[in-house]
């Protein structure tokens, strides 16, 4: 039987809230990086991401590719990586946008 660990609505930023003292981004992009040794702890081959993977569909091209290289060391790891596409992650909240997204 396989492991399964399922991760809701991360909601990665590029900036930090004003409410917020530290480096959200690098704050956020550790937890998944925990959640990577977690799963390599308890030897879970699988992360699904419940959608929300982003706050915002508009998204530096210099964070999203830094995030793209985190999964990417994730599935490194021999983590396989799957998404659940949330309102946060296409534009107007409308599937319709999915392939300009």
């Amino acid at each position: 039987m396989s492991k399964v660990i399922f991760v809701g609505d991360v909601h990665l930023k590029g900036s930090s809230p004003i409410s917020r003292k530290d480096d959200y981004p690098e704050v956020i992009l550790n937890k998944l990086k925990y959640i990577a040794d977690y799963a390599e702890e308890i030897d879970c081959k699988h992360i699904l991401f419940l959608g929300d993977i982003f706050d915002t569909v508009n998204t530096s091209l210099q964070y999203f590719s830094y995030v793209l290289s985190v999964f990417k060391s994730i599935r490194d790891r021999g983590i396989e990586i799957y998404t659940i596409v949330g309102n946060h992650d296409i534009r107007y909240e409308s599937l319709d946008s999915i392939p300009t997204t």
